[in-house]
This record gives C-alpha cells, sequence and structure tokens, in this order.
C-alpha cells in the first residue's frame, strides 16, 4: 500500500518537472519557479493578423493551463478529502464490527472490555473527524478561490492581494495543525488508559465482592 501510494504521488507530480521554469523577474534582481510562457515555448504558433495563438499538439495553450490547474485542485484537495473521508468512515465501520475481545485481549473482566472498547472508538472517531475537518477548512479558502479563478478570473481578481496570502498561508497551515492534533490526542489518551485501569480495578472489586 506504501509503495503504491508513493508511485501514485510520483505520477501525480511529474507534471511539474515540465510546467515550471526558472524565470529572472522583469524588474528586480529576482529569480523564481514560474508557468508563465511554459506552453507557449513548446506550441506551435498561428498568427491571425496581429495576435499570436499558441497551440500545444492542436490544443490552445489556454486549455491546457486549464487542464493543469483544474488537475493540481482536484489532486491536492478534493480527491485526498473524498479519500480521507470514505477511509475514515471504513475504518471506523472496521472498529465498530471488531469483535470487543480482540480489542482488548489482556483485559478478561467484560465490563472493563466493553468500557475500553467504547472509549477506544469514539477516541478514534474524534480523531479522524478533527483531521478530516482540519483538512477541509483550512484548504477550503485557497481552494475555492483557486476554482473561482479558473472559472471566472475577471472577477476573482478583484479578490485583494492580502486576502489571496492569506489563503494560501491558511492551506500552508494545515501541516502545522496535524501535529498539534496527534499531539492532543496522545494526551487524551494516556489520559484515557489511566482512567480505563483505575474503571478495570473497581469492576474487578466489584465482581469479587458479588
Amino acid at each position: 500500500m506504501v509503495l503504491c501510494s508513493w508511485i501514485v504521488s510520483l505520477l501525480l507530480s511529474s507534471p511539474q518537472a515540465f510546467m515550471f521554469r526558472k524565470a529572472k523577474h522583469p524588474y528586480m534582481e529576482f529569480y523564481q519557479c514560474t508557468t508563465n510562457m511554459v506552453i507557449e515555448n513548446i506550441s506551435t504558433v498561428v498568427m491571425d493578423g496581429d495576435k499570436a495563438t499558441y497551440f500545444f499538439f492542436g490544443i490552445h495553450s489556454d486549455t491546457v493551463y486549464m487542464i493543469y490547474h483544474l488537475s493540481f485542485l482536484v489532486f491536492v484537495y478534493f480527491l485526498p478529502l473524498c479519500c480521507l473521508l470514505v477511509s475514515y468512515i471504513f475504518i471506523i465501520h472496521l472498529i465498530r464490527r471488531r469483535p470487543t475481545d480482540q480489542l482488548v485481549p489482556s483485559l478478561d473482566n467484560p465490563l472493563v472490555r466493553s468500557l475500553s472498547d467504547r472509549r477506544r472508538k469514539w477516541k478514534n472517531l474524534r480523531m479522524s473527524l478533527v483531521q478530516v475537518a482540519g483538512f477541509a477548512v483550512f484548504w477550503a479558502p485557497y481552494a475555492c478561490h483557486q476554482a473561482w479563478m479558473l472559472l471566472h478570473e475577471e472577477s476573482a481578481m478583484q479578490v485583494s492581494e492580502f486576502a489571496t496570502d492569506l489563503m494560501l498561508l491558511t492551506a500552508v497551515f494545515n501541516s502545522c495543525f496535524n501535529p498539534l492534533v496527534y499531539g492532543a490526542f496522545v494526551f487524551f489518551y494516556i489520559k484515557d488508559e489511566q482512567n480505563l485501569v483505575l474503571d478495570g480495578q473497581i469492576a474487578t472489586e466489584m465482581t469479587t465482592a458479588n
């Protein structure tokens, strides 16, 4: 599964090597990677009066850029979000179907097993929901703005540069958010385990008393 993920990632990211080039800023001593004029440099030029039109293997250059940016949004946001939702729903479904004695084989008391089962299921459910919600919320502004840009560039360009930079920063911040989620749930996991031990002792004492 991990190998397949790496192979798919390599295939989906390979267009980046062809779509970007290093170019100098027209007014400053500054270089950066850009997609500007990449397709045009390897396209066939068709002159219509004073206007030049570029075709890449018979496809208009604007269409090529549209396909590239649209596929970027799909593979970076929309497809991963769908995969996360489906995967976590499937995982939660498996956890709910798994017998309790397979989840906690070391605890013989049925009361403790039942309690542990419920807590583990809710813990996985909470963490999954937080992860998916975080990814959806942090990436949504940037993805929606980029989709808006593809559908109607003229109106999308009216968004201020500050707001556009904030959307990109919010998307990048998702990588900083994930460790906080894992750290918080590890803390709650340790706390739950301590409570589970205490509940197990109480349940054992009740069983012994009866």
